[in-house]
C-alpha cells in the first residue's frame, strides 16, 4: 500500500496539480497579459502549457506501462492532452471573457504531441548515459 502510495504522488499527483493548474488559469476572467503583442503569442504559450502536460503524462504512463512502445506511449499522451485541452476550450465557453477556439486546441494537440516526443527523447538519452 505505501509503495502504491509513493508511485501515485511520484508519477499521476503532478499530472493531476498540473491539469488543476491549467483549469484555474482558464477561470480566469481575463489571462496573463504582458503589455506589448506578439503576433502568435498566444498560440505559443498553449503549445508551451500543453508540451509540460504532455512530458508529465508521458512519464506516468510510461511508468504505469513500462513495456509500452514509443509509438504508443506518443499516441496515449496526444489522445489524452488533446481530449484535455477540449474540455478546456469547453469550460472557457463559461468563463466571462473568454471563448473557446479551435486554433487554441491545435495548439494545445501540438504541444501535447511535442512533450511526449521531449520525454522520450530524455528518456533515450539518459538511458544511454546510464548504459554505458
Amino acid at each position: 500500500m505505501a509503495n502504491q502510495k509513493k508511485y501515485f504522488l511520484k508519477f499521476w499527483f503532478p499530472v493531476i496539480i498540473y491539469a488543476v493548474l491549467i483549469f484555474w488559469g482558464s477561470s480566469l476572467e481575463s489571462p496573463f497579459e504582458v503589455g506589448f503583442e506578439i503576433y502568435g503569442l498566444d498560440k505559443i504559450l498553449h503549445a508551451l502549457e500543453y508540451a509540460v502536460l504532455g512530458i508529465l503524462l508521458a512519464r506516468a504512463l510510461g511508468a504505469s506501462m513500462p513495456d509500452i512502445s514509443y509509438g504508443r506511449l506518443i499516441f496515449i499522451t496526444f489522445i489524452i492532452g488533446t481530449f484535455y485541452g477540449l474540455t478546456d476550450e469547453f469550460h472557457q465557453q463559461f468563463t466571462p471573457e473568454r471563448t473557446a477556439s479551435l486554433l487554441d486546441l491545435t495548439a494545445d494537440a501540438i504541444g501535447s504531441f511535442l512533450g511526449a516526443l521531449a520525454f522520450i527523447s530524455f528518456r533515450k538519452r539518459y538511458k544511454a548515459i546510464i548504459n554505458g
